[in-house]
């Protein structure tokens, strides 16, 4: 796709690192051409968001929708990471948890997002919590959905694994505490015990101070 003279050079670089890195040394560009694949239909809306200055386009039911529409912001070089995309990220996070996470879900988060993008991340999560809480209804069916995207089954057996550790490391400080408070308790009746062996034996030798001065 190529953006013409109609996007604002100055709005486009803004809100684009990878615009800016082009057009930056050649303003008065025609064009700017976007590579890889996107949704056109996505895309135009995103342009036409820029140009406007609204905000990113969001679909509050169909997640199929955002998807596209991120993949456009991506695509035309807008960083994950920018307060824009804020809120289009929180419809897509909302609406994957909501939801069972479907082979059209997995099939857009393995081909069309890298390893380390924050929505494949919150996918393999939501993936984890749900076998987890055993929300899943078929789990043989789940694992077989999800061997089938290697990269998205390596990313929720490493999560597995570190919540796995933190439960692991939660009990046994859990364990630790209460063998310490246990100590605690026990010392504190010794000493209590101590305690009174001390006074008896002190009450014992004033009676005998007494007697002997009587006898004296």
């Amino acid at each position: 796709m190529v953006i013409h003279q109609y996007v604002t050079v100055y709005r486009l670089m803004a809100i684009s690192s990878q615009a800016k890195q082009v057009l930056e040394w050649k303003p008065r560009a025609g064009q700017y051409k976007i590579y890889g694949k996107y949704s056109r239909a996505a895309m135009s809306s995103v342009l036409d968001a820029i140009v406007y200055l609204q905000p990113i386009p969001i679909s509050t039911t169909v997640l199929a929708d955002n998807f596209l529409t991120y993949e456009a912001c991506l695509r035309l070089g807008i960083s994950n990471k920018r307060a824009e995309l804020k809120p289009l990220l929180t419809a897509v996070y909302d609406q994957i948890s909501k939801g069972p996470v479907d082979n059209e879900v997995l099939a857009f988060v393995t081909y069309h997002l890298g390893s380390k993008d924050p929505v494949f991340r919150h996918t393999a999560n939501v993936l984890c919590h749900q076998r987890f809480i055993k929300s899943v209804p078929d789990v043989k069916e789940f694992e077989k959905m999800v061997a089938k995207k290697p990269a998205l089954q390596k990313a929720v057996l490493q999560i597995d694994q570190a919540h796995k550790s933190r439960r692991q490391a939660y009990e046994a400080k859990n364990q630790a505490r209460s063998g310490s408070e246990a100590d605690d308790e026990a010392s504190g009746k010794s000493a209590g015990d101590e305690e009174k062996v001390v006074e008896v034996k002190t009450v014992e030798n004033m009676l005998e101070q007494i007697a002997r001065e009587e006898r004296g």
